[in-house]
């Protein structure tokens, strides 16, 4: 029997990050059809592997084990176990909660009369679901049910460090390790080395079932140099990507967790669908935000109820887990809702800011008299102005489809 130096060196018991339990090493794996956790790749049998002593068909081979993004490094050989689970909230009735994230008590309320109001978890709209209110006069604080369930701690594949749940109300922004899309309020899973997951990208999990594709789409950590191109945005992505090699196709996070249904104020809150592109279009779409021209076989939000398209971008923007009216990037910037009959200028692309959101920023002018006021349509058009005073690391930037026929003109 002949093995690599290496391999003889295999830890015994590890944790990875795409599986809840331990894995340890087994030789021979055994006979059966395995499949790899990691790589979704068949092992066989007749060679060394981790499998779980608690789930019977799970196993992972030792290479894509021990990868530096998937084992934290530590050997548990000996170490006893704790089985760590942290309750998110204290139950105090049948309807009455303690959570975390609020310093008053959450009741259950069912379903209705809030459809509006933005969840303190995810910042999406409660809609239909289920959720906990606080009833604390001139408190608006609310969880849908399924947020104020979330797992304190968790593992993830997007990370090799346990994941925390962390209620992020930055005075700066932090960016998703996995979307690179900026984000102030809200629910995130954080590392102790403050790397941080939203909750959409933290949710993925893998083989991932996704309406754009026949096949299931898998995750890959692509390698120094290895470029992929998203079909949904064309952006290109140098670092983790959801998708199907043998169909070359490939999504970003951003748009792997794009919500499949949306509702804006401005259509009577019909559902928005996310429709996956027209192969067979014919004709001219135009956007119904920003006046633009649509390309009908890239993605875009249509409304049955009223016939129209939409940009991606103009109906979820770029300014995310967000709410109205808080402070971002230092006291003096604000997000404000766009909703009054005048839509101001973008002081950047000079645009009327067509979205749903605008940035409010605020500083002294030259002469240092007087505190200037400026608006800016997206969190892009604040970045490229140089108006903000710090940038956010690794955020992927998008252009507003808004902004495509001012840009020459401002350059000239």
């Amino acid at each position: 029997m002949i093995f690599h130096q290496k391999c003889a060196r295999l830890p015994q018991v590890i944790n990875v990050n795409h599986h809840d339990h331990r894995v340890s090493f087994k030789y021979p794996l055994g006979p059966g059809e395995w499949r790899c956790g990691v790589c979704w790749e068949e092992i066989d049998w007749s060679y060394g592997a981790y499998s779980c002593s608690v789930c019977p068909r799970y196993a992972i081979h030792s290479l894509c084990a021990t990868r530096r993004d998937v084992w934290d490094g530590k050997e548990l050989n000996r170490v006893p176990e704790k089985v760590e689970y942290i309750e998110p909230f204290k139950r105090n009735d049948d309807n009455t909660i303690t959570h975390f994230a609020h310093e008053h008590n959450l009741t259950s309320l069912g379903q209705g009369g809030e459809e509006s109001s933005l969840c303190g978890g995810c910042v999406c709209p409660i809609g239909s679901c289920t959720f906990y209110k606080c009833l604390e006069s001139k408190c608006s604080f609310i969880l849908h049910e399924t947020c104020a369930n979330l797992r304190k701690k968790k593992r993830h594949f997007l990370s090799p460090q346990p994941l925390t749940l962390c209620l992020e109300s930055y005075l700066l922004p932090y960016s998703c390790e996995a979307c690179h899309q900026v984000f102030f309020h809200g629910f995130s899973y954080s590392t102790y080395l403050r790397k941080s997951l939203d909750i959409f990208c933290s949710s993925i999990t893998v083989p991932l079932i996704h309406g754009s594709h026949d096949h299931h789409l898998l995750y890959l950590k692509q390698r120094f140099g290895d470029v992929k191109t998203c079909q949904s945005c064309g952006m290109d992505e140098t670092e983790v990507v959801i998708g199907c090699m043998k169909c070359d196709y490939f999504l970003d996070f951003r748009c792997a967790t794009l919500p499949l249904t949306v509702t804006l104020p401005r259509y009577d809150d019909h559902p928005l669908t996310l429709c996956y592109g027209e192969e067979k279009a014919s004709g001219k779409y135009w956007c119904d935000i920003c006046e633009r021209e649509t390309n009908p076989k890239t993605w875009f939000y249509t409304c049955k109820d009223c016939g129209i398209t939409l940009h991606v971008f103009c109906v979820v923007g770029d300014i995310i887990y967000a709410k109205e009216g808080k402070h971002i990037i230092y006291d003096d910037n604000s997000l404000l809702s766009n909703n009054s009959s005048s839509r101001p200028l973008c002081h950047n692309c000079h645009c009327r800011c067509p979205g749903s959101f605008i940035l409010r920023a605020e500083k002294w002018g030259y002469s240092e008299k007087r505190r200037e006021v400026k608006f800016f349509c997206s969190y892009y058009c604040f970045i490229i102005s140089g108006y903000a005073e710090r940038e956010v690391s690794k955020i992927k930037l998008r252009s507003p489809p808004w902004t495509i026929g001012n840009q020459i003109q401002l350059m000239e």
